[in-house]
């Protein structure tokens, strides 16, 4: 039999036609296979796989935090701890706490720190543990977080920071030739008290430079309340 053009093309036509029918009808798969079939499509499709993971213990604070009222079952010292560190997170990301880490180091105006001392901030600021547990002088139990020391009644420290504060201040202003006293005589603010310094020299407008400190403790006790809720809320009320 001679073999035409015509019949060579028709072939060749109906070869394609079978693959094309072919391809079209793919077998048919199980619910298993066409599972995976499907996760793998998804996986190369270019998407991001979602990968579920158990949250880690750093993140289980920062997620409380945003919890504003506890359980009414929980304990009263576990709202205490819950209620200073929505406090301490509060006060550090304000964007003016980390300004003493930027401050020069200086001995001659009294902002060079000691290795325990600066340890001790670094503490504070981060929420970690400062001392071993214990019962302080006034009764009340110190945690192992140190808070209770910075406002206690028996404290002689709160009243050498409002110094330190003062006195950094003014030998500040001597360093340029700016002359300064500590607790003026003979003047008085609005409410009858004085101020902690005053410029001897006229700083502005003819008008000597005054300024009054006042040293807050975020985690007091007294002042739990308003600066859990809001950073810098008790300094703006001083």
């Amino acid at each position: 039999m001679a073999r035409t053009r015509a019949s060579v093309g028709a072939k060749i036509s109906a070869g394609k036609s079978n693959k094309a029918r072919c391809s079209a009808a793919p077998p048919p798969s199980t619910p298993s296979t066409s599972g995976t079939s499907d996760k793998s499509s998804r996986g190369n499709s270019g998407g991001n796989p979602v990968c579920p993971r158990e949250t880690p213990k750093w993140q289980k604070p920062i997620t409380n935090f945003f919890v504003s009222t506890p359980s009414n079952g929980a304990d009263v010292s576990d709202n205490e701890n819950e209620e200073a560190e929505r406090a301490r997170l509060l006060a550090v990301s304000e964007k003016e706490s980390g300004f003493w880490l930027q401050a020069l180091p200086s001995y001659n105006l009294g902002m060079f720190f000691d290795n325990i001392s600066f340890s001790i901030c670094v503490c504070l600021r981060l929420g970690m543990k400062t001392n071993e547990p214990h019962r302080c002088l006034c009764g009340e139990n110190v945690s192992q977080f140190g808070h209770h020391g910075l406002s206690c009644r028996r404290s002689a420290d709160r009243l050498s920071r409002h110094a330190c504060v003062n006195d950094i201040i003014r030998r500040a202003l001597v360093t340029i030739n700016v002359p300064a006293c500590l607790e003026p005589n003979g003047i008085a603010r609005d409410d009858g008290k004085r101020p902690d310094g005053m410029t001897l020299v006229p700083w502005k407008q003819g008008r000597s430079l005054v300024w009054d400190a006042t040293c807050v403790d975020t985690l007091a006790p007294s002042h739990i309340s308003v600066t859990s809720t809001h950073a810098g809320g008790v300094a703006e009320a001083a």
